[in-house]
C-alpha cells in the first residue's frame, strides 16, 4: 500500500532536528560523529572531469575531510540553466551535514547560461530521452564520483546514496528513482514529474519526496493531481508537499533576476523544504 506522509514527514523533520542540534547541521544518523572541536572541519571543493561517451562533462564535488568516513552520498542535479552557483552551493550545505555531495553535469563541461533559449535547447536534448540519455548521465555522474573519491582516498558508503534536484534537476531525480536506480531517496525541488508506470513502480527502491510550489504557473494542477494519483496506485514510498504562495524555483535567490513572473525565491518554502529534505536523508541513509 502506498504511504502518503505529508504531516509525518513534517514531523520527522521536528524531531530530525531535535536529535541532531541545529548548531552544528547535524551529523546523519549511523555515520561518524563529527570531529573534536579544535580539529574544526576541513570542506574539500573540486571539479571532476568525466565523460559520457564523446561528451566531456565537469561535475562538482564537496565533502568535509574532518569527518572519518564511510560517508553517505548525495548526488546533486542542477536547474535548467546548467550546473551554477546553485547547485555547488547546496553540495557545500550537504558536505556540511556529513555527505559526500556530488553535482552532476547533465549538459557538457561549460554549459551554463542565462538565456531562455539556450538553456530549453539544452534541456530539450535531455528530455526527449529521459530514460536512454538522461539516466546514463546520472549514472555517468555517480562513476565519476567513485573515481573521483579513490583519487582523494575518500572513503564513500557507496550502497547510502539519494538524489535530490531542482526544477529540471527535479524532474530528472524522478526518473532515476523510476529506472529502478539504486537510491535510498530521492527530492525533487519544483520540478515537473510524472507518475512511475506500474512496471516501473515495482523496481522504484528510493523513497520519494516531492517539495511543489503551490502557486507555480509552470506545473498545472492536473499534472500534479495525474502524479498524486498516480503514486497512490503504487507502492513506491512517497511524500507530496505543497508550499503555500511558493512559485517555480522557490529555492533559487537568482529566480528574482530571471525576469519571469512564474518564477521566483521564496525564503520560507526554501527553508521548510530543507528541512524536510533532511530528515528524509537522516532516515533513508543512516544505517
Amino acid at each position: 500500500m502506498p504511504r502518503f506522509r505529508v504531516l509525518g514527514l513534517l514531523l520527522a523533520a521536528a524531531l530530525g532536528l531535535a536529535a541532531c542540534g541545529e548548531g552544528d547541521g547535524g551529523t546523519p544518523a549511523g555515520s561518524a560523529a563529527a570531529p573534536p572541536a579544535d580539529a574544526g572541519p576541513r570542506r574539500v571543493e573540486r571539479p571532476v572531469a568525466y565523460a559520457d561517451g564523446d561528451t566531456a562533462l565537469e561535475g562538482h564535488l564537496a565533502y568535509d575531510a574532518a569527518r572519518a568516513g564511510p560517508l553517505p552520498v548525495v548526488f546533486v542535479v542542477h536547474e535548467w540553466w546548467g550546473l551554477g552557483g546553485h547547485a555547488k552551493e547546496r553540495a557545500r550545505r550537504l558536505a556540511d551535514l556529513g555527505y559526500a555531495a556530488f553535482c552532476v553535469d547533465m549538459y557538457g563541461k561549460g554549459r551554463l547560461t542565462d538565456e531562455f533559449e539556450s538553456a530549453k535547447a539544452w534541456s530539450g536534448e535531455i528530455y526527449a530521452d529521459l530514460k536512454g540519455l538522461g539516466v546514463r548521465r546520472l549514472e555517468a555522474g555517480r562513476r565519476a564520483l567513485i573515481e573521483a573519491a579513490r583519487a582523494d582516498g575518500l572513503e564513500l558508503a557507496a550502497d547510502r546514496a539519494a538524489a535530490i534536484g531542482f526544477c529540471f534537476g527535479g524532474t530528472l531525480v524522478l526518473e532515476w528513482a523510476w529506472s529502478g536506480a539504486d537510491l535510498r531517496a530521492v527530492v525533487c525541488f519544483h520540478g515537473n514529474p510524472r507518475p512511475p508506470a506500474p512496471e516501473e513502480a515495482a523496481g522504484v527502491k528510493a523513497a520519494v519526496l516531492v517539495c511543489h510550489g503551490a502557486a507555480d504557473p509552470l506545473v498545472t494542477p492536473e499534472a500534479i493531481q495525474e502524479l498524486r494519483d498516480g503514486l497512490r496506485a503504487t507502492s513506491v514510498d512517497f511524500t507530496f508537499v505543497e508550499y503555500a504562495g511558493a512559485r517555480h524555483s522557490f529555492t533559487s535567490p537568482e529566480a528574482d533576476t530571471r525576469g519571469f513572473d512564474a518564477v521566483g525565491y521564496h525564503p520560507a518554502a526554501d527553508r521548510r523544504s530543507w528541512e524536510h529534505m533532511r530528515a528524509l536523508l537522516a532516515e533513508r541513509l543512516g544505517g
